[in-house]
């Protein structure tokens, strides 16, 4: 019985940290948006309905084979990327890439790790009333 309670705590101690590495960003629709995790990494990692990939390779915005995007809706400027007029398109997971994760062997076959930072941006609806 007391392995389950312990099993249980462990558990909800684990989703508490990973969810804590989630933070959440409500933006104006049209709004320039600086994305914070990028300057860190020289990348990022977009998540919706699909993974996409954005990062500097020294002259242009690349996706994640080094292919050269469509940086219309986008800024490089000085180590940070913004998009100029953020839209539903834009809405997302971003994080770092590459990620940076710190995996650590415990020695008795277990694993542990540093959870990877993410921000979630979305349109603020409340902002956007009267538009």
């Amino acid at each position: 019985m007391n392995q389950i309670i312990l099993s249980c705590v462990l558990l909800l101690a684990i989703l508490g940290i990973s969810y804590a590495s989630l933070a959440q960003m409500k933006v104006k629709e049209g709004a320039r948006v600086k994305i914070q995790v990028f300057r860190a990494s020289k990348g990022v990692k977009i998540v919706k309905h699909t993974e996409r990939i954005i990062r500097y390779d020294g002259k242009r915005l690349v996706d994640g084979a080094g292919l050269e995007i469509d940086s219309s809706n986008y800024e490089y400027e000085h180590g940070d990327l913004f998009i100029k007029k953020f839209g539903k398109a834009d809405e997302g997971l971003y994080s770092p890439y590459p990620a940076n994760l710190e995996i650590k062997n415990e020695g008795n076959g277990s694993f542990s790790g540093v959870p990877v930072p993410a921000i979630r941006y979305t349109i603020d609806a409340k902002a956007n009333v009267g538009k």
